[in-house]
């Protein structure tokens, strides 16, 4: 369940895929974000089965209700899509190849 700015719980699937997490309703796409625009993922400390999730291009946290137990599962495998989107960015950067190839002088 996402609940939006107004407080509005709103029933959602959340799907990871490859390289982003989607906000699924119904067959609809809400909304996707890829793993390089997710700033911070945390579980609430005082509320069993609440995720906070921080994108970087906005100033808010948001809020997932999950089932107590999916929760720890949710934010154990979104931070491990993120490290793995982190490190494989890194390793196909095109520019970082080119950088090391030129010559010093």
């Amino acid at each position: 369940m996402k609940v939006n700015g107004a407080g509005k719980h709103q029933d959602r699937v959340f799907k990871l895929t490859v390289d982003s997490l989607m906000n699924v309703s119904g067959s609809d796409i809400r909304h996707e974000m890829c793993f390089a625009g997710i700033d911070e993922v945390k579980p609430d400390t005082a509320t069993n089965g609440v995720v906070w999730l921080k994108y970087k291009s906005e100033t808010q946290w948001r809020k997932i209700i999950l089932n107590p137990n999916d929760a720890p599962v949710f934010v154990q495998n979104l931070l491990e899509g993120m490290k793995l989107y982190s490190a494989n960015s890194t390793e196909l950067d095109p520019f970082q190849d080119a950088q090391a190839a030129q010559p010093t002088v």
